[in-house]
Order: structure tokens, then C-alpha cells, then sequence
């Protein structure tokens, strides 16, 4: 026979993954964990505090995040090289004529 204790602990129990499950569902949500993703790089003199993990702002829309803020490979190189990681969907609408900017919200992309 089941006891009304183990009634309760599967309950409590049952609660408690359901509730594990729903956060991790709306932060992978929100920050976009499930969404193929492509990846795009820029260079720029000045990153003006810029690092990994800002958001990309496509028209005010987060469309992806900054995957690494770095130096080139060779000491003669000056610029700053920003990689970053675009949902697929929101990919398709940069072109090659695009240009990216920082603001005070992360990174810009124009169309």
C-alpha cells in the first residue's frame, strides 16, 4: 500500500522538476539556448567596454550575443576582432553591406 507520505514526497518532488523545468525553459527562452545559430565576426579600433556575453541589437531586437572580444593574432594588427553568435532566423536579414556599431547596449547591427 502507499502511504500518504509518499503521496506527499512524490508530490513535493514532482513540484519541484516541473519548477525546474519551466525556469529553464524561459531562460533558455529568453536567451535564445534552442535557436541554430551562425556566427559573424567584425573588426573595430575601439570596443568602448564591449565583451563577451552583450547583446546584438538588430532594429532594437536581440538577435544574438558577443561570443569573444580579442586582439589579432600578429602585434601589427590594431584592431579590435568581435566575434559573435546571430540566431539563424534573424541571420538572414544582414547583408554583406552591413554595418555593425557599438552602443550603449551592446552591439548594433544596420541593414
Amino acid at each position: 500500500m502507499v502511504s500518504s507520505k509518499d503521496v506527499k514526497v512524490g508530490a513535493f518532488v514532482l513540484a519541484g522538476v516541473t519548477a525546474i523545468g519551466t525556469v529553464i525553459f524561459l531562460i533558455g527562452d529568453e536567451r535564445q539556448i534552442f535557436n541554430s545559430k551562425l556566427a559573424y565576426s567584425t573588426e573595430f579600433e575601439d570596443v568602448q567596454g564591449l565583451r563577451r556575453g552583450s547583446p546584438v541589437r538588430m532594429g532594437g531586437v536581440d538577435v544574438g550575443t558577443v561570443v569573444a572580444v580579442e586582439y589579432g593574432s600578429s602585434a601589427t594588427d590594431k584592431d579590435i576582432h568581435v566575434r559573435m553568435s546571430i540566431s539563424q532566423s534573424d541571420a538572414r536579414r544582414i547583408r554583406k553591406d552591413s554595418i555593425a556599431s557599438i552602443e550603449g547596449k551592446g552591439l548594433s547591427v544596420t541593414r
